[in-house]
């Protein structure tokens, strides 16, 4: 049993220790609800920043002149624009410039060229936008409306014969999108990533709404 003069060191030493211990507790849940400030903060950055890219993702639109020929960029360097999934796009159309000069080797209309310009671009999209599931909903909302506007050019698919071209010309161009090893590798992940995607407002096509 303590005497007097042990008990009054006692009590000073025990209130020291809870100090300590409630300095302890107060730090900790400070440091917590800092670190909680923290990765609040980050999903707010983040889902803001997504929801801009997704908003720019259904801003793009073709204009005549991406079709009319007064903006056909020239034959990328092919080492440099196979370098990356995405390629060279020096008019910042959308379309790699590869592809682009293929639409237009193969197509003359220009109402034609719209419609796979839409489309080439749309699945470039797919293939370039898969950093999270919005932006890659968007995307393929866009392929839905570049092959809503397919559909309108093409009569499909009341038109049995234009079911068929239809088929060949997608094959054809996917062939010029996907044409390396890491190109095919982004776009067979991207459908694997697929999931669902809302209906588009507004018209299918990019311009040209009476595209017939």
């Amino acid at each position: 049993m303590m005497n007097a003069e042990e008990m009054q060191t006692a009590v000073p030493r025990h209130r020291s220790r809870v100090v300590k211990v409630i300095k302890r507790v107060v730090i900790g849940a400070l440091v917590v609800y800092g670190l909680l400030v923290i990765v609040r903060t980050g999903q707010l950055l983040h889902a803001d920043d997504t929801a801009k890219k997704v908003a720019a993702i259904h801003e793009i639109r073709l204009t005549l002149a991406d079709v009319d020929g007064s903006k056909l960029p020239p034959e990328p360097n092919k080492a440099e624009n196979d370098a990356t999934v995405a390629g060279i796009d020096v008019n910042h159309n959308y379309v790699r410039d590869d592809v682009e000069r293929w639409i237009f080797d193969h197509y003359t209309d220009q109402k034609e060229r719209a419609v796979w310009m839409q489309w080439a671009r749309a699945e470039a999209m797919v293939m370039t936008h898969t950093e999270s599931k919005e932006t890659l909903k968007a995307a393929l909302g866009e392929e839905m409306r570049a092959t809503g506007c397919e559909k309108i050019y093409y009569d499909l698919p009341n038109s049995a014969q234009n079911l068929a071209l239809v088929d060949s010309a997608e094959k054809g161009l996917i062939g010029e999108l996907i044409n390396t090893p890491q190109r095919n590798a982004a776009y067979v992940g991207a459908l694997k990533n697929i999931s669902s995607f809302g209906d588009i407002d507004g018209a299918q096509c990019d311009i040209f709404p009476e595209i017939r």
